[in-house]
């Protein structure tokens, strides 16, 4: 059953085309995720599917009602952001309504409050179109894809490693292509090279000499071979400009990057905590807590909202008797403050300014973050946030530091980007400490774990996965998650077997993956 079907839309800012699209059709137990680049119009098709806001071309059909959860902004108030989430999240399934559209449903909430919101939203029998930079988010709750990218709109069946997973096949197909083309091409112009050389022989006459009636016959042979030859070279450069044009993919550049005063960090122990007790408003975060952080790991601090995580980064920036510092330590703090900048110069002025790499290796790491070719001059003042916030972590990622600390990096970033945060991260030859919600993220970059609960602080030496191995028994929750997979997979084999579509067999296949992932993860 079709909840909501756009036929022939297409919307523009400006004279700027955001997409176009043929058909989209969202069916009723559809669960979408809507993802593309920041400022691609993600929002603005949420809110014209919702009817909140008008397309250039094209209709939209459908009777459903409607719940949303909108991208919830910064303002004052006496709630907090995660508060203000889960109360637009109760107000859009108070209504019961046939299909729920979510912005950013997962912003503010904590790595708890995520997993409910993602079994709260597998219970639920309606439809659904979730925006969203949480790939884990996306892998647990959704069965189809949406990607706006070059200012279409790409509906893929499956969850978000599914869609990874094409558009990497898609990557190899494009390189191999590439390649076949440039083989063709090379092979062909060495054909015209060895063409060109039999003209050019043609040209000196045989070393024996001759005689008048010789001399003439030989000049009209000459003619008649050279325009042989030529005529084949013509032929091969014919072949030449008529080979299907194959643009070689886009190589993002690698960076490792030597850490100056990482060497002056002997100490096997980057930072020793002892003792250390900390309050709020009379409201006890943890008591007499000690840990370590090993020089070189890259720590993810854990938690619930409220439990002291920022806290704990702010008492790291400023050591006493208990918190213990290897000599040498030097600290750069990421927090999404972007009054580091000076909004008046470029990007590339901005962190040459603190810089101690070198140009190229700027170059290199602003191209890993997405600012390639002429962009890197562009003035800072033009930026949006995500981009000024990307603008910050490079200038302080280039800086003299050798502990880097970061709360919530991966805010206002879109998927892109957190790729290429974790890349340079991972790379980074310094210690890492950061405070994230974005469990993907906690699993590509961790090494190390450090978890307030309870009042208390404990660490653990291993990656995301192993802490949750040793820490967490399986749940109920995955149980329901599973019996919801297996019935959805009983609905798609019935229609199968009614009418088969090439859309439900790629449903059925990503479903498929999807329950052979969760049976990993339980086992």
């Amino acid at each position: 059953m079709i909840v909501i079907e756009a036929n022939n839309i297409s919307k523009t800012i400006g004279e700027r085309l955001l997409f176009s699209t043929d058909q989209l059709r969202i069916a009723k137990k559809d669960r979408i995720g809507l993802i593309g680049r920041n400022g691609t119009g993600k929002t603005t098709l949420l809110n014209i599917l919702t009817g909140t806001e008008l397309i250039d071309t094209g209709e939209i059909e459908g009777h459903a009602k409607i719940g949303i959860i909108p991208q919830i902004q910064e303002a004052e108030s006496s709630l907090s952001g995660g508060e203000k989430t889960k109360a637009a999240i109760q107000a859009a399934f108070a209504g019961s309504p046939d299909i729920v559209f979510a912005d950013e449903p997962t912003s503010n909430l904590d790595i708890e409050s995520v997993e409910q919101l993602e079994q709260k939203f597998l219970r639920f029998k309606g439809a659904m179109v979730i925006i969203s930079h949480d790939r884990s988010f996306l892998n647990k709750v959704c069965n189809k894809i949406w990607e706006i990218e070059n200012e279409t709109i790409t509906v893929f069946a499956g969850n978000y490693s599914t869609y990874t997973t094409w558009k990497e096949q898609q990557r190899k197909r494009a390189e191999e292509q590439y390649e076949h083309y440039q083989k063709k091409k090379k092979q062909l112009e060495h054909a015209i090279l060895l063409k060109k050389q039999k003209a050019e022989k043609m040209i000196k006459p045989p070393s024996k000499r001759m005689g008048y009636s010789e001399s003439k016959l030989w000049k009209m042979q000459k003619g008649t071979k050279q325009k042989g030859v030529y005529q084949s070279i013509d032929a091969l450069e014919t072949r030449i400009s008529k080979l299907d044009k194959v643009e070689k993919p886009k190589d993002l550049p690698e960076v490792k990057m030597n850490v100056p005063s990482e060497s002056m960090l002997s100490n096997k122990t980057a930072i020793q905590v002892k003792n250390i007790a900390a309050s709020i408003n009379k409201k006890i975060l943890w008591e007499e807590v000690s840990f370590s952080i090993r020089t070189g790991s890259k720590t993810a601090i854990l938690g619930a909202n409220g439990s002291g995580k920022t806290t704990l980064i702010k008492r790291l920036l400023q050591p006493d008797d208990h918190i213990q510092l290897a000599k040498g330590v030097k600290w750069g703090y990421f927090s999404q403050n972007i009054d580091i900048l000076d909004e008046s110069k470029s990007i590339l002025e901005n962190v040459l300014a603190t810089s101690i790499q070198t140009p190229e290796m700027v170059r290199t790491v602003l191209a890993r973050l997405l600012f390639t070719g002429d962009n890197v001059f562009k003035q800072v003042g033009i930026l949006s946030g995500g981009e000024k916030g990307k603008v910050a972590f490079a200038k302080i990622f280039l800086s003299d530091i050798n502990i880097l600390l970061m709360d919530e990096p991966t805010n206002f970033l879109d998927m892109e980007s957190i790729h290429a945060l974790e890349h340079l991260l991972t790379q980074y030859e310094g210690t890492v400490i950061f405070v994230s919600h974005d469990r993907q993220f906690i699993r590509n970059v961790a090494t190390d774990i450090v978890e307030i609960q309870n009042k208390s602080i404990t660490s653990f030496a291993g990656t995301y996965d192993a802490f949750q191995q040793k820490h967490q028994t399986p749940s109920t929750e995955q149980e329901d998650e599973l019996l919801l997979i297996e019935t959805r997979l009983t609905e798609v084999l019935s229609l199968l077997s009614i009418a088969p579509t090439e859309e439900l067999e790629k449903e059925f296949a990503a479903i498929i993956q999807q329950r052979n992932e969760l049976k990993k993860r339980r086992v």
